[in-house]
């Protein structure tokens, strides 16, 4: 039976071509790259904080994963920058010690044996583990699914309503620093 491919564009121009998960266009990793994305976007759309998952760092495909989760974060400003600075150097200590793997060599315990078929088929909660609304279009551009909040400019201000005094009641002048009064 043939499968769909994932439909998504890498920055070279070609699809990813790994096979798309049931009832959605695009892979495990591009589905999840999405949603992260526009989790984000919600997130900053309504003033609030975004939530940071790394995987665990078996290895260098989650600490690579990791950067990239770091990096757009921060790209995003969904992550303080101090913060982020030190997320990068607990990375950069995970790859020195899985690439210095000699006293690491024995089988890990996340390893999946290459003959067994566990890879993912479909993601029907990716909507509810990224707090995504069920209908959302996962193609949606994040600041259009989610635009961020306008900030007051302070022009789109209207005028507060003139409030009329009662009569013979009089208002004081300002005269440079003084307050004068004319009665």
């Amino acid at each position: 039976m043939p499968y769909k491919y994932c439909q998504h564009v890498k920055e070279n121009g070609t699809l990813c071509s790994s096979a798309a998960l049931r009832g959605r266009k695009y892979c495990y990793f591009h589905l999840r790259w999405r949603g992260r994305c526009l989790s984000m976007a919600q997130a900053r759309s309504q003033n609030k904080p975004w939530n940071l998952e790394l995987p665990p760092l078996e290895d260098m495909h989650a600490v690579q994963a990791s950067l990239m989760k770091v990096a757009e974060a921060l790209a995003a400003g969904c992550l303080d920058p101090q913060r982020g600075s030190l997320i990068l150097y607990a990375l950069q200590q995970a790859a020195t010690n899985i690439r210095s793997g000699q006293s690491w060599m024995g089988r890990s315990r996340f390893a999946v044996n290459p003959e067994d078929d566990f890879r993912a088929q479909n993601y029907p909660g990716l909507e509810a583990e990224f707090d995504l609304p069920r209908n959302l279009d996962i193609d949606t551009p994040p600041e259009l699914a989610f635009p961020p909040p306008i900030a007051p400019t302070g022009l789109d201000l209207e005028p507060a309503p003139v409030k009329k005094l009662p009569r013979g009641v009089k208002i004081p002048k300002l005269r440079g620093e003084l307050l004068v009064s004319d009665t």
